[in-house]
């Protein structure tokens, strides 16, 4: 109903059953998806694609992999609280 092609459909049918292996297998979804997506453009043998299965990865290795990335921090900065000088900042009218 959402695919706009069968390949999509079988696409998004992958996807799923990746995130739904991870949940059953303890992973946090969105943690394990990004240090996988992270890792595969350095893989090179089937064994290497096995090693990130989420019945290998435990899910400490997976935060501890995800927490040394260097986006994260940015993203928890991003999403803490907005204090009054930051707000003031972002309300300043802009020259141009």
């Amino acid at each position: 109903m959402f695919a706009d092609t069968p390949a999509g459909a079988g696409a998004s049918a992958m996807a799923y059953s990746v995130i739904e292996s991870a949940k059953a297998n303890g992973q946090n979804a969105l943690k394990y998806m990004t240090v996988v997506l992270d890792a595969l453009p350095g893989v090179t043998s089937v064994d290497e694609v096995e090693a990130l299965l989420p019945w290998r990865l435990t899910p400490q290795e997976v935060e501890a992999r995800y927490a040394a990335m260097p986006w994260p921090a940015m993203a928890r900065a991003a999403t803490a609280p907005i204090t009054e000088p930051a707000r003031a900042e972002a309300n300043r009218e802009k020259p141009g």
